[in-house]
């Protein structure tokens, strides 16, 4: 008998939809946030701040839900996180002020960070040395999410309102959670009772933070995804309030640029062999910085239009 679960298809696709769920849940409701400022009598520009607290709660989540799975067991974080979702996501839909929707955005984010890095975790434990092709399907599968999600958010937000895309996010939650309770038993049956210790945490954290190569990867990291990131949160108001776009349209625009996102992965995924790991990243930071220096210019040489503003984001992304 196998300690922990076989790998199978069903198992790797339930890992794909727990990977995806946190950009799901973002990119749905990204068409539908000029409306819910309008609905809740919001500040124009308060519905970024549902955008930042989900990032941040999605990022520092990420440091402690691993080693507490590694002291309890994985089933049963990732079983208490998907239910703290549901419920967050629910508030969300009940909310009838901007500052109970970013609060239920917090709590909403601690849940997806739950599934990604459980995913990440149990792709480790059963798949073991051959997880890397495992992960990189989900990667694809949640680029794929990035793509399609903003697309169906706008067709939803256009003819439903700004509440039926966060009800489909809550199906797809309720949809992720019974598949985990059918598909899935604990994978790590090595329980670590020092797990998640403070004191431990910290010294595991001052050690990547004392090394130079680690430094030089999370600032990267960080500064590209921060380019990545006022590409999304500012898209709606610009695409939509400015340019005058429909949220169905700008769901379409904003899909056709994030979707170098997969050109992006295909190109590491073939050439890192070829040309190692720095290089890669160097190309992807230059192209960050290019795409960005692109939109400045096109913009204050012509002014404001979708073609000048769009087609430099793709190089961003």
């Amino acid at each position: 008998m196998h300690a922990h679960p076989l790998p199978s298809r069903r198992l790797l696709l339930m890992l794909v939809a727990l990977t995806a769920l946190g950009e799901i849940s973002t990119q749905l409701i990204i068409p539908s946030l000029g409306a819910i400022e309008l609905i809740m009598a919001a500040q124009p520009g308060s519905s970024l701040l549902a955008l930042s607290a989900f990032v941040a709660a999605f990022g520092l989540g990420q440091l402690w839900l691993g080693p507490l799975s590694d002291r309890i067991g994985r089933r049963p974080v990732l079983i208490a996180g998907l239910l703290v979702y549901l419920l967050a996501t629910l508030w969300m839909l009940l909310a009838g002020s901007m500052s109970e929707f970013i609060a239920a955005r917090v709590l909403q984010g601690i849940g997806a960070c739950t599934a990604l890095v459980l995913a990440r975790a149990i792709v480790r434990d059963v798949w073991q040395t051959q997880a890397g092709p495992a992960l990189a399907l989900t990667v694809i599968g949640m680029l794929c999410a990035i793509v399609l999600s903003p697309m169906l958010g706008g067709v939803l937000t256009l003819y439903g309102g700004w509440r039926v895309p966060i009800a489909l996010a809550l199906l797809i939650g309720v949809g992720i959670v019974c598949a985990v309770l059918g598909l899935y038993r604990e994978s790590n049956p090595q329980l670590d009772p020092q797990a998640g210790q403070l004191s431990r945490l910290a010294g595991n954290y001052a050690d990547l933070l004392r090394a130079a190569s680690f430094r030089a990867l999370a600032l990267t990291l960080a500064c590209t995804y921060g380019a990545m990131f006022a590409v999304i949160a500012g898209s709606s108001a610009v695409y939509i309030g400015l340019l005058g776009l429909s949220t169905a349209q700008f769901g379409i625009t904003f899909a056709a640029i994030v979707s170098a996102l997969i050109a992006g992965a295909l190109f590491t995924q073939r050439r890192i062999l070829q040309l190692g790991p720095q290089k890669i990243v160097g190309i992807g930071a230059a192209l960050v910085a290019s795409g960005a220096l692109a939109t400045l210019a096109i913009y204050l040489l012509f002014g404001l239009s979708l073609l000048g503003l769009s087609i430099p984001q793709v190089l961003v992304t």
